[in-house]
């Protein structure tokens, strides 16, 4: 069958979150320090990095804050990063570098959507930018009630727009949360491994410089090692999709157990 539509993810996709995700850490060092007062911001990003490579994680930043923080610091700590990513998701998250062009050009081919775990303010960042209008259809996770990997998302999408799995891609960061799912159900899976350059995080403070290092050398998502990599493909420049075939591109597995469309 022939692709018509391109489904996004939105987190580290379209949208830069690594300005937001330093300043959630720095904000929990702030709070460790007031019951720890030799701990520095470079342990912090050890245990993060610890978090990561030894267990599953959906949230290394909050096992780490239930971890070194009492209850009610804890607490306090969730409702402010709560607070702080509504007030302020504005100025912290950053639109990827090309991503309005290669939207641009795109949209001319095929219909495009967006299946993403996101609050439902997110939709007034995307009106606010002027993204909206690149997209036929948005499905943000806290309007329609269902969270990836939950691949029950990305049926809605196929449904209300009237096409099968094997007519869409899905462009997404985590093989957890978005190719797992959409191989599922058929959808062919793009993953974007954007590196911190490519996305637009340039460090200027110490602690950016730190935490920029870290992300380097440990993904706050890591890969599957238990997860066949031939199943999907990696694109690591969001300039490749213009010099792909999207159109002839397959799930390259049939073995691959799907879930019933």
């Amino acid at each position: 069958m022939v692709i018509r539509w391109i489904f996004w993810d939105l987190g580290d996709v379209i949208f830069n979150e690594e300005y937001l995700r330093f300043t959630f850490y720095e904000r929990l060092f702030r709070f460790i320090r007031k019951q720890r007062s030799e701990f520095l911001f470079s342990d912090l990003l050890y245990f993060r990095e610890g978090i990561i490579e030894n267990k599953k994680s959906n949230s290394p930043i909050i096992d780490i804050a239930k971890d070194f923080l009492p209850d009610n610091e804890f607490e306090k700590y969730q409702a402010e990063i709560l607070y702080f990513y509504e007030r302020y998701h504005r100025k912290y998250i950053k639109i990827v570098p090309h991503i309005r062009t290669i939207l641009n050009i795109l949209k001319k081919k095929y219909k495009l959507g967006i299946i993403a775990n996101q609050p439902c303010f997110i939709m007034s960042f995307l009106n606010h930018n002027k993204l909206s209008p690149f997209f036929d259809a948005i499905y943000l996770s806290d309007v329609v009630g269902i969270r990836k990997p939950d691949f029950k998302i990305f049926k809605l999408a196929l449904k209300e727009q009237k096409i099968m799995p094997e007519e869409s891609i899905y462009i997404g960061n985590r093989i957890d949360h978005d190719i797992i799912p959409a191989m599922e159900i058929g959808i062919i899976p793009l993953q974007a491994r954007f590196s911190m350059e490519v996305k637009g995080f340039f460090p200027s403070t110490t602690y950016e410089k730190q935490y920029y290092e870290a992300v380097d050398q440990c993904s706050e998502w890591p890969e599957s090692s238990k997860f066949e990599m031939n199943l999907y493909q990696v694109i690591k420049y969001p300039e490749t999709l213009l010099k792909m075939n999207l159109s002839d591109l397959k799930i390259t597995d049939h073995k691959w157990k799907r879930r019933p469309y």
